[in-house]
C-alpha cells in the first residue's frame, strides 16, 4: 500500500488518504508502530484532500503523532464527528477521539456507528463497529453487553469473509468469558486465538489476549504468570503505544509486588511518567495506585496515595479499576494488621465486583474479606444474568420500541427468531409483553445498553 501511495497522491489524493487509512490499521495490528508513524509526512501532505470526514480523520491522526506541534480544537472536531453518518468513518474517528480521552463522546460515536450499520444492512461494517463497541463496553466493565456484541460481531465477520476481524472478536470473547468465571473456556479460547494470531502476524490481536491473560492471572492469584503475559506485550524493537503503556504498566507493578519483586515494579513505573496521556484522570489514578503499592508496608505515605487514587477513580467511569484499587488498599491495610479498617474498602470492592459480574475478582476480594474476620454471602445472580448473548441483543433493540420486523432487519435474523427470543426473555424476566420490557428499560430496571 505504501509503495503505491506516492503515485495515488499525484492522481487521486482522496484515494491515497483511504490507502493510508488501511495501511495504518495493518501497521498497528502488526505491531509495527515505526512504520505507522512514517506515514505522518504523507498524511500531512494529504490532510486537506478528501471529503470532510477524511479530512477530520487525517487531522486527528496528525494531532496524535509524536511530531504534533499543537493540540486540535477537540470540541470543534467532536461537533463535526457527531454529524457523520458513515458507519466506517464513525468507527475510525471514534477510536481517535478515545485516544484523546474523550471516552463518553467515543462511546456515542461507536453506538451511532452500530445503529447506522444496522439501518443500512451493512453487515461487514456492522461487524467492525461491534468490535469497537465491545471493546468500549469492556473498558466500562459492562461484560454482558460486551459478550453479546463480540459474539454477534464474530458471526458477522465470518459470514462476510473477514477472518482477522473474527479473530479480534474471539479475543474479546476470551477476556469476557474469563471475567465472568468461565476460566477453562477462556484459556482454551486464548490458546486458539494466540496460535492463529501468530500465523497471521496479528500483533494487535495477540496483545488483546496477552493483556487479558495478564489481568486474569492477577485475579486468579498467579502474579508470575501475569508478568510473563504482560512483559510479552512490550517489545524492545518498537516504541509501545500509549494505550499499551497505560494498560500494562500498572498491572505489571501489581504483579511484581505480589510476586515479591518490587524492584521490577519500580523499573516499570519509571517508564510511566514519560508516557503520553498520563494527564487523563484514569491514568493518574492508576499511577497513584502503583506508587502506593511500591511505597511498602512500612511507609504511611501509602494510605494517602491509595485514598487519592480512589478519589480520582470516583470521577471516572471505570468501576473495575476503582474496585481493584479498593481491593489493593484493603489488602495493604490487612497486612498492616488494621483488619477493621481493611473491611470497608474490601467490602466496597466485593460489592462492585459482584455487581459487575467479575467473578474471579469477586473471589479474591471475598477471600481477603474473610481473612479480616468478616464473611460475605455470595450474591445471587439476577434474572438479567440468565439472558443469552442473542437475547441481550434483542433486548437492546426491542426496548427502544422496534417491532419484531424492525428488530429482525437490524439483527439480520427472521421475525420468527425474534419472537422466539422474546418469549424466552419474557419468561426469564417475569413479564408478559414488549410494553413491559420497554417500561423496564425506561424505568432503569435493565442495565443501560448505550
Amino acid at each position: 500500500l505504501l509503495s503505491e501511495v506516492e503515485e495515488a497522491t499525484r492522481v487521486d489524493p482522496p484515494l491515497a488518504l483511504r490507502m493510508l487509512g488501511v495501511a495504518g490499521e495493518a501497521a498497528f495490528q502488526a505491531g509495527d508502530l515505526p512504520a505507522y508513524w512514517r506515514m505522518v509526512p504523507l498524511l500531512g501532505r494529504l490532510a486537506d484532500d478528501g471529503d470532510p470526514a477524511q479530512r477530520l480523520h487525517a487531522r486527528l491522526q496528525l494531532a496524535l503523532s509524536p511530531e504534533a506541534k499543537t493540540a486540535p480544537d477537540i470540541q470543534h472536531d467532536l461537533a463535526a464527528a457527531e454529524q457523520l453518518d458513515d458507519p466506517d468513518m464513525l468507527t475510525r474517528i471514534a477510536g481517535l477521539v478515545f485516544a484523546f480521552g474523550e471516552y463518553a463522546a467515543a462511546h456515542r460515536l461507536w453506538a451511532k456507528a452500530v445503529a447506522r450499520a444496522r439501518a443500512l444492512g451493512a453487515a461487514g461494517s456492522l461487524a467492525s463497529a461491534l468490535r469497537a463497541l465491545a471493546l468500549d463496553e469492556m473498558s466500562r466493565s459492562r461484560y454482558a453487553w460486551a459478550e453479546a456484541s463480540a459474539a454477534e460481531g464474530r458471526e458477522l465477520a465470518i459470514e462476510t469473509g473477514q477472518p482477522n476481524l473474527a479473530l479480534q472478536h474471539a479475543a474479546i470473547l476470551m477476556e469476557v468469558t474469563g471475567l465472568r468465571g468461565r476460566e477453562q473456556e477462556a484459556r482454551q479460547l486464548a490458546g486458539e486465538v494466540l496460535a492463529e494470531a501468530a500465523a497471521r502476524g496479528s500483533y494487535g490481536t495477540a496483545a488483546l489476549v496477552r493483556r487479558a491473560l495478564g489481568q486474569l492471572s492477577l485475579a486468579w492469584g498467579r502474579p508470575e504468570e501475569a508478568i510473563t503475559h504482560l512483559e510479552a506485550l512490550w517489545t524492545l524493537n518498537a516504541s509501545p503505544h500509549q494505550a499499551t503503556a497505560l494498560a500494562v504498566i500498572p498491572d505489571l507493578v501489581e504483579a511484581a509486588v505480589h510476586s515479591g519483586r518490587p524492584e521490577l515494579g519500580r523499573e516499570w513505573l519509571a517508564r510511566l511518567p514519560d508516557t503520553p496521556g498520563i494527564d487523563f484522570p484514569e491514568a493518574r489514578a492508576l499511577a497513584l495506585r502503583s506508587q502506593a503499592l511500591l511505597a511498602g508496608d512500612g511507609d504511611d505515605q501509602a494510605d494517602a496515595l491509595f485514598e487519592e487514587a480512589l478519589r480520582i477513580h470516583a470521577t471516572t467511569k471505570r468501576p473495575l479499576d476503582q474496585a481493584r484499587t479498593a481491593l489493593l488498599y484493603g489488602e495493604y491495610l490487612r497486612r498492616k494488621r488494621r483488619r477493621v479498617n481493611a473491611r470497608g474498602p474490601l467490602r466496597t470492592a466485593l460489592e462492585t465486583f459482584e455487581r459487575l459480574g467479575a467473578v474471579p475478582w469477586a473471589g479474591r476480594a471475598r477471600t481477603e474479606l474473610r481473612a479480616t474476620g468478616e464473611t460475605a454471602r455470595r450474591r445471587d445472580p439476577s434474572t438479567f444474568d440468565q439472558l443469552t448473548r442473542q437475547e441481550l441483543q434483542v433486548v437492546r433493540v426491542v426496548s427502544r420500541g422496534a417491532t419484531n420486523r424492525d428488530a429482525a432487519a437490524q439483527l439480520i435474523v427472521s421475525p420468527r427468531t425474534i419472537d422466539h427470543h422474546l418469549r424466552s426473555i419474557f419468561a426469564k424476566l417475569g413479564i408478559g409483553s414488549r410494553s413491559e420490557l420497554i417500561h423496564m428499560a425506561a424505568a432503569g430496571e435493565l442495565p443501560q445498553s448505550d
